[in-house]
C-alpha cells in the first residue's frame, strides 16, 4: 500500500474544502476507507466520480456507515 505521509487538518480550516482534499487523495490512492456516523445520497454524489475512478484504477476501498433510522434523508 502507498501512504500519503502528509497530513491536512480540516477542522476550522481555511483553504481547501473537505471535498477538495478528499476528491484529490481518492484520485491518487492505492486504497481508500471512509467511516463515518451518517451518510446521505447528496454528500457520496459528490464524491461519486472521484470513487468509481479510484476503483477503475484498480483502488481498493470501503465505506463504513449507517442511515441511523433514515434520519439523514426523508422519505
Amino acid at each position: 500500500m502507498n501512504f500519503n505521509s502528509e497530513t491536512t487538518f480540516l477542522g476550522h480550516y481555511i483553504g481547501d474544502s473537505i471535498k477538495d482534499v478528499l476528491i484529490e487523495n481518492l484520485n491518487n490512492c492505492d486504497s481508500f476507507n471512509f467511516s463515518v456516523s451518517f451518510i446521505m445520497d447528496s454528500g457520496l454524489e459528490l464524491l461519486f466520480d472521484s470513487i468509481e475512478n479510484a476503483l477503475k484504477r484498480g483502488a481498493y476501498g470501503k465505506i463504513i456507515t449507517t442511515d441511523y433510522m433514515r434520519v439523514t434523508k426523508e422519505n
